[in-house]
C-alpha cells in the first residue's frame, strides 16, 4: 500500500501549525523531511505528520521548540510512535462496549456515567464551539483531561486539526442554519500518529448545543 502524502495546506489543517512554521522548522532544525514534486512542491509523509503532532502536543504542554529540536527528528519520531502504540491499544479496550438504542439522538437523556462509558469519544459544545462536556473515552484518546478543555474552543484549541472549512466551516454553517446532522471521515492527530476516525456532529434542539461523536474509522 502506498503511504499517504500531505501537501502543506493539508498538514496545516491537520495540525494547526502554519505553513511558515513548517518551512522554518524544516530549514532551521531539520525536523521535517518532505519529498518534492517535479514542480518543487513539498509533500509531507506520515512520519512528518507524526513528528509534527508530537511537537504540537509538547508545545501545548509548555516545552520550547529549541529543546525539542535538540532531541532530533529520530528521537521525536520514536516518541510519537510510542504514544501512537499506546493509543492503538486503547481502542480495543472499549470496542466490546455497546451503544445504547437510539444513539446518538439519545445523548441528552443519558446520565454522565453512561456517556463516560460509551465506546466512542463524545464532546458537547455550544454555538461558539466552546467545550461543555468531554467524556472519559475522548480524554483517553486525546490525553486531555476534561478539566483542561472545558470552556476552550474545541476547533481552535483542543482539536486544531478540525479548525478548517471541512469541519469548523460546516459547523458554523449549521449553527447559522439552525439545524444539522453530518458525518465526516477524518484523520485525527490525537497528539500522535494519524488516527482514522468518523466524526458525527449533530444539534440538540432543546438546549441549542451540539454533540461531536468520534468513533474509529
Amino acid at each position: 500500500m502506498t503511504e499517504q502524502r500531505y501537501k502543506s495546506r493539508a498538514l496545516t489543517q491537520l495540525t494547526g501549525v502554519s505553513a511558515e512554521l513548517l518551512r522554518a522548522w524544516e530549514r532551521r532544525f531539520g525536523l521535517l523531511d518532505p519529498e518534492r514534486t517535479e514542480g518543487g512542491h513539498r509533500l509531507y509523509t506520515e512520519d512528518d505528520l507524526a513528528v509534527l503532532g508530537y511537537i504540537r502536543s509538547q508545545l501545548d504542554a509548555g516545552r520550547a521548540i529549541g529543546g525539542l529540536a535538540a532531541e532530533g527528528r529520530a528521537a521525536l519520531l520514536a516518541a510519537a510512535r510510542e504514544t501512537a502504540t499506546g493509543a492503538t491499544q486503547r481502542w480495543p479496550a472499549v470496542a466490546n462496549r455497546t451503544l445504547p438504542a437510539g444513539f446518538p439522538q439519545c445523548l441528552p437523556s443519558l446520565d454522565r456515567a453512561t456517556i463516560d462509558g460509551l465506546p466512542c469519544g463524545v464532546v458537547q459544545v455550544d454555538a461558539a464551539g466552546r467545550v461543555l462536556l468531554y467524556n472519559d473515552t475522548e480524554s483517553c484518546f486525546s490525553t486531555y483531561p476534561e478539566a483542561d478543555v472545558l470552556g476552550r474552543d474545541f476547533f481552535a484549541d483542543v482539536a486544531p486539526c478540525c479548525n478548517n472549512p471541512l469541519l469548523r466551516g460546516r459547523f458554523q454553517a449549521g449553527v447559522a442554519a439552525g439545524t444539522f446532522d453530518f458525518t465526516v471521515a477524518y484523520t485525527f492527530t490525537y497528539k500522535l500518529a494519524p488516527t482514522n476516525v468518523l466524526i458525527r456532529v449533530l444539534r440538540e434542539p432543546e438546549s441549542g448545543t451540539y454533540w461531536v461523536v468520534v468513533q474509529p474509522g
